[in-house]
């Protein structure tokens, strides 16, 4: 019911905020004149003053309307309203890697703000491969396919070719700039040159199935549990469920992807770029994978096939936990029937830290309206569109001020996300930077990963590197 209630309110302040930028937009309300007061709308749309106050403040975050005292409400002098007449339709090119599970879902969000604003343009998605995206964008303009936006990773955006092919900006944030979370807008900014701008993000961390902690009489994950907490429960949790002898109910499901198992090197001490002077922390890293792996047997892989689905054993409740994003776990919840995951931080060694991932926007040179790309920038980081993203979608919002709406505050302070500065929270290139060392270095690891090699073997490779 509390939940119902608080849709309905978003409703109401959402739409009534709809209603006057519509009225801004098509001129009827023309700029420097004054909106009706406050008294006013809440009689003629019989809602509450608190619905018309935020309302006013999604208008204001827009730039659309300005404050004031003592007069009331008046649509800034920058907004230009249209003319009456019908606008030529318009189609918006947006390009993304796959598989991305923030295109799929909260996309949607941004789009339909979008095209309330701008009823006139068409906004057409178009996929490509992650893995040689920027590859397969080259020979898509080969044939004159030219998208106005690409949403880019942060490992995609840091090993892009030539940032000179895109377009600065700033200007599309300036709005919104102090809102963000400074160390994400910072990390796409070049020279105070913005070339990226952040839609959603995640930690790491941790997500647990609390029905088969129940099952099993373990007890359930607490935000200060400890490395040997973790593990006991691993322990307990695995089990030979039909008694042919062989484990087939994990604790741990782990992933051979660069941005999973290196929070537990950054948690024991592992510093790449000094490898080869301290390699101590990353063999006790390598050795607590393959305890748990193979001689534990506490944790199994995710498997891939070759069209690169993803069998995760977590979702299908064959493990009790396992590591990832808020990203990557909205389309889990859409997918694990029977329970609920709820998340609890990593605790993999005595150091606190955790890995950043991030979507964001990118215009490149070749788009063919740079300043409706643009607008559909400022759309994606409205403060109700974010609002909207994180509180029904379940993506995490870039900006801070929207954590102050959320009414459940137990995954902010677990993820530490009252804290401006994420503190203890690294992107991949931040402590690996050479994306081709990266790339070298899970090859080397293949046959590790399968169990075929012991740490001392591995380590010996990868040193070399």
């Amino acid at each position: 019911m509390g939940s119902m209630q608080k849709n309905k309110r978003e409703l109401i302040y959402t739409k009534l905020a709809d209603t006057l930028r519509g009225q801004i937009l098509s001129g009827e309300v023309k700029a420097g004149e004054f909106l009706l007061s406050e008294n006013e709308l809440c009689r003629i749309y019989g809602i509450s003053r608190i619905s018309v106050r935020k309302s006013f403040e999604i208008l204001l975050q827009e730039g659309l309307i300005i404050k004031k005292v003592g007069l009331g409400t008046m649509v800034s002098s920058e907004v230009k309203g249209t003319t009456g007449t019908v606008p030529t339709r318009q189609t918006l090119k947006i390009l993304s890697p796959s598989p991305s599970h923030f295109f799929k879902l909260g996309m949607t969000y941004i789009i339909e703000a979008f095209e309330r604003e701008y009823p006139h343009v068409d906004v057409k998605l178009l996929e490509l491969p992650g893995y040689n995206t920027w590859d397969s964008l080259d020979y898509l303009q080969e044939f004159g396919v030219n998208p106005d936006l690409i949403m880019v990773t942060d490992r995609m955006y840091k090993n892009l070719p030539n940032l000179d092919s895109f377009t600065r900006l700033n200007k599309a944030v300036e709005r919104y700039s102090d809102l963000f979370y400074p160390r994400l807008l910072n990390y796409f900014t070049e020279h105070k040159s913005i070339f990226a701008v952040p839609i959603t993000f995640s930690p790491v961390f941790m997500m647990y199935n609390p029905k088969l902690f129940g099952k099993f009489g373990v007890a359930e994950p607490q935000p200060d549990w400890s490395i040997e907490q973790l593990l006991d429960a691993a322990k307990q949790l695995s089990v030979d469920t039909n008694n042919d002898g062989i484990i087939d109910q994990f604790g741990l499901s782990l992933s051979t992807s660069s941005t999973r198992w290196t929070i537990i090197a950054l948690q024991n001490g592992v510093d790449f770029k000094r490898i080869k002077e301290n390699p101590e922390p990353l063999r006790k890293t390598l050795s607590m994978l393959h305890h748990l792996l193979y001689n534990d047997r506490v944790a199994t892989l995710r498997t891939y096939s070759h069209s690169d689905r993803i069998y995760e054993p977590f979702i299908h409740g064959k493990a009790a936990m396992t590591l990832t994003t808020t990203i990557e776990a909205e389309i889990w919840r859409r997918e694990t029937s029977g329970f609920n995951p709820l998340p609890v931080p990593v605790r993999m060694g005595p150091l606190p830290g955790t890995i950043l991932v991030s979507n964001a926007l990118m215009i490149p040179r070749t788009c063919s309206d740079p300043e409706l790309a643009q607008a559909f920038i400022r759309s994606a980081v409205r403060l109700d569109v974010q609002e909207k993203i994180s509180r029904t979608a379940g993506f995490l919002s870039v900006l801070m001020p929207v954590y102050d709406q959320i009414e459940d505050k137990s995954i902010i302070d677990m993820l530490s996300l009252k804290n401006s500065k994420l503190e203890h929270a690294f992107f991949m290139d931040e402590f690996l930077p050479d994306f081709d060392v990266l790339e070298q270095m899970e090859a080397e690891m293949r046959a590790f990963w399968n169990g075929y090699e012991s740490v001392d073997e591995v380590m010996e490779r990868l040193l070399r590197l």
